[in-house]
């Protein structure tokens, strides 16, 4: 399992970004100070657009790319009808490394639990999990070692759909 310091720089790293008002450096220097005094050891922060990357003692962290993680394992489709909107990449020296991305479609939350449910079976995962909650699903399997996880949200025009795959 991740280390919390890691958790921690995961879950503000959002909030950071949108409380900045400077330029990248200035943004990326109050970053890394910040995490600094937080865990007690070195952080480089380089920010590259929408693009944020986070390397400290825990390992290396990153976000906001709008196309799929690089190293993407071939065995967790993507739904055929999204569109990649964010993606982030956490690769913990201490703990379990881990990616995401979140995709959009038009198509609805039936039709994009049917695909998953269809898909990741024949993808070689168990399914171990799956709830339904109004226009929200969460699925989850394993494979090995190793987890996927999935929570689709549907409104009327648009269907999120958030993919996991812990290492």
């Amino acid at each position: 399992m991740a280390s919390s310091s890691t958790k921690l720089i995961a879950l503000f790293i959002p909030a950071l970004l949108l409380m900045s008002c400077g330029s990248e450096n200035a943004v990326e220097d109050a970053m890394e100070q910040q995490i600094e005094e937080e865990t007690g050891g070195d952080a480089n922060v380089d920010i590259d657009g929408d693009a944020v990357r986070i390397e400290t003692d825990d390992g290396t962290f990153e976000t906001g790319s709008a196309s799929l993680p690089e190293n993407w394992p071939e065995d967790v489709s993507v739904y055929p009808e999204g569109k990649v909107t964010y993606s982030a990449v956490m690769n913990p020296s201490t703990g379990d490394s881990g990616m995401a991305f979140v995709i959009t479609t038009n198509d609805s939350v039936e039709d994009v639990t049917d695909y998953y449910k269809d898909q990741l079976p024949a993808d070689g995962w168990t399914m171990e999990a799956a709830m339904e909650a109004g226009t929200m699903v969460v699925l989850g399997g394993s494979k090995g070692e190793r987890k996927v996880s999935l929570m689709i949200t549907g409104s009327e025009d648009q269907t999120s759909v958030t993919v996991s795959v812990q290492e």
